[in-house]
C-alpha cells in the first residue's frame, strides 16, 4: 500500500512539474511608432493585434485606419503563445511602409491605398541608395527636422560633400596619429 502511494505521489509532482516546464513565450516586442507625413504609424502587438499595424493623425490624435499585415495560423494542438508571429519594425522605404515581424518577413504596405502589395520578403536582402535616403529622409522627419529647408549631399562620388567638407574648413580623421586636424588649405566660409 505504501510503494502504491509513493507511486501516485511521484506521477502527480512529474505531472506538476512537466506542466510547469512548457515553453512559454516571453512579452511582445515593443516597436518604435514611426512618424511619416504627419501619420504615426504603430504595431500595437496585443495577441488579439499581433500582425496589426494603426494609422493616427499626429495633430488630432485620432485613429485613421488599421490593417491587419499578416495571417498568423494558430495550430490548436500546441500552445498558442508560443506560436504568436509578432511585428518587431517599421520603417518607410521609397514611400511604401515596411513592416517586418519576428520570422524575418518583410511586406510592404502602400499606406496610400491601405493595403499590402508585397508579402513575406526575407530581410537578408540588402538595400538599395535610394532606399537608404528614404530611411534616412523618414528618420530626419520622425526627429522633427524640416527637410524642404535641409540640402542633401549624396552623388556617385561624393563631390557635393567633400567640396562642402572644403568650404567649412572641416577637420579631417588622421589614422597614423590618430587625431581629428583641419584639412590643409581650407577655411571656414565666412
Amino acid at each position: 500500500m505504501r510503494k502504491i502511494i509513493l507511486i501516485i505521489v511521484i506521477i502527480s509532482i512529474l505531472f506538476l512539474i512537466s506542466n510547469s516546464v512548457e515553453a512559454s513565450r516571453i512579452s511582445a516586442p515593443e516597436v518604435q511608432s514611426l512618424v511619416y507625413k504627419g501619420i504615426k504609424f504603430i504595431a500595437p502587438n496585443t495577441p488579439e493585434k499581433m500582425s496589426y499595424i494603426e494609422a493616427w493623425d499626429i495633430k488630432t490624435n485620432t485613429k485613421l485606419w488599421e490593417l491587419k499585415v499578416y495571417e498568423v495560423k494558430i495550430n490548436p494542438e500546441l500552445k498558442a503563445d508560443v506560436q504568436w508571429i509578432f511585428i518587431t519594425s517599421l520603417y518607410i522605404s521609397v514611400g511604401k511602409l515596411i513592416v517586418v515581424n519576428e520570422a524575418g518577413e518583410r511586406y510592404e504596405v502602400d499606406i496610400e491605398a491601405k493595403k499590402v502589395v508585397k508579402e513575406g520578403m526575407q530581410t537578408q536582402r540588402s538595400l538599395s541608395k535610394e532606399q537608404i535616403i528614404e530611411i534616412a529622409k523618414s528618420k530626419a522627419e520622425e526627429l522633427g527636422f524640416n527637410l524642404k529647408e535641409m540640402t542633401v549631399f549624396y552623388d556617385e562620388e561624393n563631390k557635393k560633400l567633400k567640396e562642402h567638407l572644403k568650404r567649412t574648413g572641416v577637420s579631417v580623421y588622421d589614422k597614423e596619429t590618430k587625431e581629428w586636424k583641419p584639412e590643409r588649405g581650407t577655411t571656414p566660409e565666412k
